[in-house]
């Protein structure tokens, strides 16, 4: 068996018994953010839009209300995506009134490839 890789364009061909395969290895790196979104975000819906959302732009993670009345969120996914998630979360939905998100890493693993609305504290 020979194995032969491409680095630059993650490509991985194995060659055996007069066969060859070829693979192709996606590791584009995820960015991992944790946020507490305050004001009025309890009541109005911001859970289900937040998770609605993050399922559209493949965004992995949880939401959960805080007993405070913040909302707590896990948001994983292309850093593109994520970002543009927190600007959107500076908003809010319709019902909602965004006071200040405050957004840290995540360095933590997190496995899960979904996101839910968890049980609150």
């Amino acid at each position: 068996m020979v194995i032969k890789a491409n680095v630059s364009s993650q490509l991985f061909f194995i060659f055996s018994n007069n066969h060859c395969f070829c693979y192709y290895l996606h590791s584009k790196a995820l960015m991992k953010k944790h946020l507490i979104i305050s004001g009025r975000v309890q009541g109005v819906g911001f859970r289900n839009w937040l998770q609605r959302i993050a399922i559209e732009k493949n965004i992995f993670g949880w939401v959960k209300n805080k007993i405070s009345g913040d909302v707590e969120a896990l948001i994983i996914g292309d850093e593109k995506e994520v970002k543009n998630l927190i600007k959107l979360c500076e908003k809010g939905p319709l019902l909602s009134k965004v006071d200040h998100v405050k957004v840290k890493e995540y360095k933590k693993n997190y496995l899960k490839k979904n996101f839910n609305i968890i049980k609150s504290d």
